[in-house]
């Protein structure tokens, strides 16, 4: 399990190219703490993969600003019905292949 807290130093760290200490402020933690949240993220990530474990995101509270759907055929993500595209690994196209997986919260 990844801790909502844990999920996001990884969002800005390493995906946003933040550096320590601009994510720091916006998590509103010092440098140090979020320097130990980063790390029991990697641990946790790392051992995800090296022992094929799922990973779950639990904790926090999280707001959408659309619903965001998961394709039963081939497991892509799709930001609103809207953006609901026909992909190279799917043989039909229809938004009865969508599962929604969040409800949208603004």
């Amino acid at each position: 399990m990844l801790l909502y807290d844990e999920y996001e130093t990884i969002r800005l760290l390493d995906y946003l190219g933040m550096n320590q200490e601009e994510a720091a402020v916006l998590m509103k933690v010092s440098r140090p703490t979020l320097t130990r949240i980063y790390e029991k993220a990697r641990k946790t990530i790392a051992e995800a993969f090296i022992e094929g474990k799922m990973i779950l995101i639990e904790g926090g509270e999280v707001s959408f600003d659309k619903q965001w759907f998961r394709c039963k055929r081939c497991f892509k993500l799709v930001a609103g019905l809207e953006n609901h595209v026909k992909c190279q690994n799917c043989n039909s196209f229809s938004n009865e292949e969508l599962i929604p997986i969040n409800e949208k919260k603004v």
